[in-house]
């Protein structure tokens, strides 16, 4: 499992890059906030819209015509991809290279111990950064440092993410898969995690957090994606227990 968490940490890389990338895009207005949480949405339904379709369909093609065509549609999709990407290249907005943002971080954090006892009154331990940095640097660096908790956790959460595509298929394969009369391949078990997201994903957008504001309790984000990780926490432990006594 140690070696995993570099691993993953690639991973989920991946999805923050892809993420800012199309967050990028957005011209700056005062309705970015909701625009920006409407492209979020919108790009966490098209993967896992392509999920379903991928593990609904690859399964069937591998048992019935091999696994040699079922990787080659895969390959073929991937090299679709990447043209229609690469197309559209000239048309991207792309921000500018500023330099290693850690280090930036690193720097200011610096700055605000070699300057505290200047600053003698100070609310929070990076407000003597004020004498090198501007307010904005500050502000940010103090919200990197708030979601630090929940960042921290998502090579672990990748970790776990992925073992749906490998212990939970080994798994599925000594369970009874027949649904409606008909026995569903091992590898389909994994399109119920995309196609339960499809589900999800408008019922809480559109009537739980909605419903909750009416009621004056806001969710937010950080405490969504806190809650949402220790229930899918809490799912691993009901399939240690299921695993155990099945």
């Amino acid at each position: 499992p140690i070696p995993c968490v570099p691993w993953q940490s690639q991973t989920s890389g991946q999805y923050q890059r892809r993420v800012h990338a199309g967050a990028d895009q957005l011209a700056p207005g005062p309705d970015l906030q909701s625009r920006m949480s409407f492209f979020f949405t919108c790009f966490y339904f098209s993967i896992n819209l392509g999920s379903i379709v991928s593990f609904a369909v690859i399964p069937i093609v591998s048992q019935t015509a091999g696994y040699a065509i079922a990787f080659g549609i895969t390959s073929v999709a991937f090299v679709v991809a990447l043209m229609v990407i690469t197309t559209g290249r000239k048309g991207y907005v792309q921000a500018p290279i500023t330099g290693s943002i850690i280090n930036q971080i690193w720097i200011l954090m610096k700055d605000a111990r070699a300057n505290k006892d200047d600053y003698p009154t100070r609310e929070h331990w990076l407000d003597p950064a004020i004498k090198n940095h501007s307010e904005k640097e500050i502000r940010d660096v103090k919200a990197v440092w708030r979601i630090m908790p929940i960042f921290a956790m998502l090579p672990v959460f990748w970790t776990l993410f992925n073992q749906q595509n490998s212990s939970w298929v080994l798994q599925a394969d000594r369970m009874n898969r027949r649904i409606f009369g008909v026995v569903l391949p091992t590898a389909q078990i994994q399109l119920f995690n995309p196609l339960a997201i499809l589900v999800l994903l408008p019922l809480f957008n559109k009537v739980v957090w909605p419903g909750l504001a009416r009621f004056n309790i806001y969710v937010k984000p950080l405490d969504r994606m806190s809650i949402g990780m220790l229930f899918y926490g809490s799912s691993f432990w009901h399939v240690c227990i299921c695993t155990e006594f099945n």
